[in-house]
């Protein structure tokens, strides 16, 4: 993978959101990027792999972790009763049983020479691969021609595989198992309408029968990493397992590091004979639905076909149904949201601070001004502290930190608090033409209750120039309306609903917290802190109040507590 990036960067390209990002390196091998906005950051390569250096995807990458590398068979061989293998990874001693004859590349239609360096974009990547299959018993003699047609798009691989006989007397094929699976640190294995109907751990998956199980044709796999789902087609060749006697097995999982969909069982072929079969595999992050720990058995995951991102949707019972993805639609549910300026912890203890958050038991709070291990004298008790993790472990939520700069010893920024588990949580650079103090936005990509994407944002705008204020603001907005999934920002933004900042903010976002005042907190004249939701038409603000003013409050600013209706989307 290395040796790709100077060659990306030379170019000048930046691997964006809508755009596949295509690179050959002039050696024969290719590589696709893709930042799929449904599901992950996602690399697939393309080389002569295998024992037999047949050309098919070699590595699979999700968000830089390898997650598929073939160092065995990643397109099946075919075990010939009697006589050995033929394809795949299968050598003869040490003469190959098959070869790559051509390879022809297409990037939306439009031609790519494996022999040129070049950089591309666009949205599908096409592969045609043709092998010849050698008979293992007599390699001057042709099996088998091989034909395979890989669509790439989004975080998927279409895949058609055919196969031409040309053996000249009747063979029995053993077994063939056309789409296998070499995915990385599999711990765990879910197969809908087989028998690890619920998240099984690897050390316990095995095999099962057709007969067992007559409408499987999915089976998904976990490690720390990520998900793969490998989807074979009922609908199209050997998709019905037609060649599978109903007391053979059509999975294997758990074996030598694989897991297998079997297609073919101690049938015969002869010359003219031909078998095709269709397939998907898709990897991703987080699930949009999982109901398989202890609940129905269903799961649903953001998948790719060419030029359409969709959901793939299976019942426990095998059934899969395959949908765009703008159909699927997650419930209205209510969310309690939060934001506070910490004034650096100098005015209450953790366990003060805590239990104000604790008592509005929010979902997502958005946190200001905010110490990791800096040495603040006036933070007394909390000098040193790390706020962040301090704050997570008293009131029971996840933890995430944006630092802005270095302070005193350790850094000073803002955070989130969370009830829901992130994808991903990173920070955004706002813009600073006056090199004041830096500001970011911390901005997380959440599952709520586990399955239903969803983006919120700390921030903390510049307060010395409105001209820097609005600017940072009309950064953020896009930067969330890019993620194509609702968004809450909230946090002191250092300037009130009269100023251009927040007229701005209000033209392009849902307000989804009220008019009352919040600095300074024992006698709030001025309304700096804000929550703001996009798009538009995705919230409705239900309820919302401030802090109660105090000259013994916990900071300088009031809470903000907003109660907020998510739409259906």
């Amino acid at each position: 993978m290395k040796n790709l990036i100077p060659l990306i960067a030379a170019a000048g390209t930046a691997l964006t959101m809508s755009a596949a990002t295509v690179v050959t390196n002039g050696d024969g091998r290719l590589s696709y990027f893709e930042n799929a906005p449904d599901c992950c950051l996602i690399q697939i390569d393309f080389a002569p792999c295998m024992a037999n250096a047949l050309f098919t995807f070699s590595d699979v990458w999700l968000n830089g972790k390898n997650l598929n590398h073939t160092d065995s068979d990643n397109i099946g061989p075919f075990g010939i009763a009697g006589k050995g293998w033929s394809g795949g990874n299968h050598l003869n001693g040490d003469i190959r049983s098959a070869r790559t004859d051509s390879v022809r590349v297409f990037l939306d239609g439009a031609p790519l020479d494996l022999c040129k360096p070049s950089v591309a974009q666009g949205g599908t990547l096409t592969v045609e691969v043709f092998n010849t299959l050698l008979q293992p018993f007599d390699t001057a003699a042709v099996f088998a021609d091989e034909h395979y047609r890989y669509n790439v798009s989004g975080n998927s691989i279409e895949v058609f595989g055919d196969h031409t006989f040309r053996n000249a007397e009747p063979l029995v094929i053993d077994r063939y198992y056309g789409m296998q699976s070499m995915f990385i640190g599999e711990t765990e294995t879910l197969t809908p309408g087989g028998k690890y109907t619920q998240w099984t751990p690897i050390a316990e998956v095995s095999e099962f029968t057709k007969a067992s199980a007559p409408r499987f044709t999915l089976f998904v796999e976990h490690s720390p990493y990520g998900y793969q789902a490998s989807w074979i087609d009922p609908a199209y060749g050997l998709g019905d397992r037609a060649m599978v006697d109903p007391s053979d097995v059509v999975f294997i999982g758990n074996s030598w590091s694989k897991a297998y969909h079997k297609t073919i069982g101690s049938k015969t072929v002869r010359a003219g004979d031909r078998t095709q079969w269709h397939g998907v595999y898709s990897w991703f992050d987080s699930p949009i639905a999982d109901n398989a720990r202890g609940g129905d058995g269903s799961f649903s995951y953001p998948a790719s076909l060419p030029g359409q991102p969709v959901a793939f949707s299976a019942a426990a019972d095998g059934t899969v149904s395959i949908e765009p993805m703008s159909r699927m639609r997650f419930p209205e549910r209510k969310l309690t949201v939060m934001s506070y300026n910490l004034r650096f912890g100098e005015r209450a203890s953790m366990d003060r601070l805590a239990e104000e958050i604790k008592a509005a038991s929010p979902d997502f709070v958005a946190l200001q001004e905010v110490d990791v291990h800096a040495g603040r004298t006036a933070a007394g008790d909390n000098r040193g502290l790390n706020y962040i993790n301090e704050l997570a472990q008293r009131t029971g939520m996840f933890g995430y930190y944006g630092r802005t700069i270095n302070f005193l010893g350790g850094y000073y920024g803002i955070g989130i608090l969370s009830r829901h588990p992130a994808t991903d949580v990173h920070t955004v650079s706002l813009p600073n033409p006056q090199n004041a103090e830096p500001r970011v936005m911390l901005m997380g990509h959440f599952l709520i209750d586990g399955t239903q994407p969803f983006i919120f944002a700390s921030t903390h705008l510049d307060f010395k120039d409105p001209r820097t204020t609005l600017l940072q603001a009309q950064t953020l907005v896009p930067v969330l309306a890019a993620q194509g999934i609702p968004a809450i920002v909230a946090g002191d933004f250092n300037t009130s609903p009269r100023d251009e900042a927040i007229k701005y903010m209000t033209s392009q976002c849902a307000v989804l917290s009220g008019s009352a005042p919040t600095y300074p907190a024992d006698v709030p004249m001025a309304k700096i802190d804000h929550i703001f939701g996009l798009p538009t038409s995705s919230f409705s603000l239900e309820e919302t109040h401030e802090g109660t003013p105090s000259e013994n409050a916990a900071s300088d600013h009031l809470p903000i507590i907003s109660t907020v209706i998510l739409k259906p989307y």
